[in-house]
């Protein structure tokens, strides 16, 4: 016979405790037997869970039924307690992950940044030779509203005259085209 062995899970079929028929919430013994097929080939492996190995324990006067509730309450307390570690260190992963996403991030913005900079201190080269030649080129004479367009004086007197006379003042006067002048 071969020596019984805990796992966290069964690995053969039935996947089950042979007692109960129950898949397992945790360790589990494998005896490392099988059930024989009647062609006496090995069938099933034979497994017990803890809760049947427990009942077993207790029939057997192997652990006093005090001390095995006790067992089962310390286990399913540690059970727990795995599982919020667990749950800590999925945490912890993700926040890794997150932690190397952003620091990618923040190197491509970094390399984004320095090359904005680099074209904004040539642009801003660029407009420094341009104000430079600007500022030796001479500048514009200042032209008043009233130099604006010639025909400015001679629309002020139209319009002072037509209110004379009581004509509604003109919308619009448009200079003469080149047709206007060859019909005179």
């Amino acid at each position: 016979m071969s020596d019984w062995v805990l796992l966290a899970a069964p690995q053969l079929r039935p996947y089950a405790c042979d007692l109960c028929k129950r898949a397992p919430r945790g360790p589990i013994i494998d005896t490392r037997q099988h059930h024989v097929l009647p062609n006496g080939l090995p069938g099933d492996r034979i497994y017990i869970c803890k809760n049947c190995a427990g009942q077993a324990a207790k029939l057997h006067e192997l652990i006093a039924p005090d001390e095995l509730d006790e067992a089962i309450d310390w286990r399913m307390r540690i059970e727990g307690l795995e599982a919020e570690l667990a749950d800590r260190d999925q945490i912890i992963a993700d926040f890794y992950t997150a932690s190397d996403v952003s620091r990618t991030t923040i190197e491509q913005l970094a390399e984004e940044l320095e090359a904005v900079t680099g074209r904004a201190d040539y642009l801003q080269s660029q407009l420094d030779r341009v104000s430079e030649v600007a500022s030796v080129s001479p500048e514009p004479e200042h032209i008043s509203e009233s130099e604006n367009s010639p025909y400015e004086a001679e629309i002020a007197d139209m319009e002072a005259e037509a209110e004379r006379k009581g004509y509604a003042a003109p919308r619009y006067i448009r200079e003469p085209d080149e047709d206007d002048a060859d019909s005179d």
